[in-house]
């Protein structure tokens, strides 16, 4: 019988379109001789919707007209398990019911990818794809993975985090510690964001703080780092589960047109747009030696544990010289980063029947974990109790 998987794609997020894309390229990717793939489009406005339409990349070149032509969609408890419940468009017509065996989820950014959705995931009980709510939110959050990246002494470049609130209040002191402790040139980017969305690289002190004022636009978190200079941008991406044997593929690298790899030049390069990740100008496997691809690959094994990773994730690094700075962890890549495993001999299709198998064993090790304790503390509970101040 074939497994029904759920893709979810879309949400509430400034890379909503890029997550369009993943989604199609998973649709299309499931082996349809396993699989039953069913899309769930999250809209803008966060309402879930179904239909055959949601196959096609035509249908996303208007979205106001998926609402018309599609079903909405929501989880429903029934009994001791949840299922999806389609809403059928059209008067007298019966909601359906379909049981999920697995949760494909292709967000970037927002709910989808900081741990929001895989909360309510876990609440399901159903089996899904990636990071667990923990891994998804360090991995989201730059500031805090750094911390975590800095507690066992992997290599970053310098950096200053701030909020929302404190730049407000403070801003001539965070500026004169900018000033003090980093050195032009700069990257300031949204602390929670991906896809270089409201990224600036800043040469000298006129453009600093405008280019905060940006990265505001799309996070509470603003995060300023030190530019490495003339360093080479290289990629490799890791695969399991923690406890089990990871698979890491070749390593790439990419190449920016300008000062630092934009959005442009990851989805629109050559008017390729469609291909999401797999567009950007790219060499794989990366000319580098085998000593810094081993390095590379120990310490992005490394970065995957440190955060609890799970399923797969791109892990991004500047090298320059034989020195090598972590970047960051990408626990949904864009294109889930399959133009590297199809370089490492793993099919597109073969890599989502991997990462749907990693989901049943994630599931399972969980299921087998004790929910309840046998002693009942509510047995001697009394009115004092309740009534104490």
């Amino acid at each position: 019988m074939k497994k029904t998987i759920v893709v979810f794609f879309g949400g509430i997020s400034p890379e909503h379109e890029v997550s369009v894309i993943t989604g199609l390229q998973i649709l299309a990717n499931l082996d349809k001789e396993k699989y039953l793939p069913i899309p769930i489009y999250v809209a803008k406005d966060g309402i879930w919707y179904t239909g055959d339409n949601l196959f096609n990349s035509e249908t996303y070149k208007n979205l106001s007209n998926i609402p018309i032509y599609c079903n909405q969609v929501y989880f429903s408890p029934e009994g001791t398990s949840w299922s999806l419940k389609i809403c059928h468009r059209g008067f007298f017509k019966p909601e359906s019911s379909v049981k999920i065996n697995v949760i494909f989820p292709c967000f970037h950014g927002g709910l989808g990818e900081n741990g929001g959705f895989q909360g309510l995931f876990e609440i399901t009980g159903i089996p899904y794809v990636g990071s667990s709510i923990l891994g998804s939110a360090l991995g989201m959050d730059k500031v805090s993975a750094k911390a975590v990246f800095a507690e066992s002494d992997i290599v970053q470049s310098d950096y200053i985090a701030f909020d929302r609130r404190s730049w407000d209040r403070e801003k001539s002191k965070i500026l004169k510690n900018i000033r003090t402790k980093l050195k032009f040139p700069l990257f300031v980017k949204p602390a929670s964001s991906g896809s270089s969305i409201g990224v600036s690289k800043v040469v000298d002190d006129t453009g600093l703080e405008n280019a905060v004022e940006v990265a505001f636009c799309f996070g509470t978190q603003v995060l300023v780092e030190k530019a490495i200079q003339n360093a080479r941008e290289v990629n490799v991406s890791v695969m399991g589960n923690i406890g089990g044997d990871f698979e890491v593929s070749v390593c790439e690298e990419v190449f920016a047109k300008d000062n630092f790899l934009s959005f442009d030049d990851k989805y629109k390069s050559n008017n390729k747009g469609a291909k999401g990740m797999a567009a950007t100008n790219r060499m794989i496997p990366a000319e580098i030696s085998k000593d810094l691809e081993i390095k590379i690959k120990e310490i992005a094994m490394k970065a995957f544990r440190l955060l609890s990773c799970s399923g797969i994730v791109r892990v991004d690094f500047l090298i320059k010289g034989s020195s090598i700075y972590l970047l960051e962890v990408n626990t949904i890549p864009g294109s889930f980063s399959f133009y590297l495993w199809e370089a490492s001999k793993v099919r597109f299709s073969a890599l989502c029947d991997k990462l749907i198998q990693l989901a049943e064993e994630t599931h399972k090790q969980k299921s087998n974990l004790s929910t309840s304790f046998s002693g009942n503390l509510l047995s001697n509970i009394g009115a004092s109790l309740i009534n104490s101040k």
